[in-house]
């Protein structure tokens, strides 16, 4: 579609949305009340208006006749409307930067993530591994000695100085 047809589309519902409007405005202003001050008023007729006046009104569904169902192609292209071209413009810059930066943060943050788990599962995990099994041994060991020298001999790394080994 060229941009030639789409101004004179966006030309012709502006048009017509606003013979619409003045139609609806005018069909309003007829609907109204005269509400000038009356000089003289007989009661009859104002308890009759106060009891007009007091009565809810039930319009819900009048509003809607005159209205055509509306897609969201045309809600967002009078949106667009709103605002001028380069607020349009600078709006959509930024948002497709935001875009792209999450994209490359999310992207690069999976690439670390990987390095530093793979990383330390091959580099770190052997360590602490290797740390827990000496430390196994040697409570082991420390286990042995107690069973064989006794309690004072657990904690010391010889034979005590009174203690003769059997």
């Amino acid at each position: 579609m060229s941009s030639h047809s789409f101004e004179y589309i966006r030309e012709s519902q502006m048009t017509s949305s606003v013979e619409l409007i003045e139609e609806l405005d005018d069909d309003a202003d007829a609907a109204l009340p005269d509400i000038r001050p009356r000089t003289s008023v007989e009661p009859a007729k104002a308890s009759q208006l106060e009891r007009a006046t007091m009565e809810p009104v039930d319009d819900d569904d009048d509003d809607d006749e005159g209205f055509e169902d509306e897609t969201l192609a045309e809600r967002l292209l009078g949106l667009t409307e709103m605002f001028p071209t380069p607020v349009r413009s600078v709006t959509g810059t930024i948002c497709n930067f935001s875009s792209s930066g999450i994209k490359l943060v999310y992207s690069k943050g999976r690439s670390l993530m990987w390095v530093v788990a793979s990383s330390f599962l091959i580099i770190g995990l052997p360590i602490i591994i290797q740390t827990e099994i000496s430390s196994f041994e040697e409570q082991q060991s420390q286990q042995e000695r107690r069973l064989m020298l006794g309690p004072s001999a657990a904690t010391a790394g010889s034979p005590g100085i009174g203690v003769v080994p059997r």
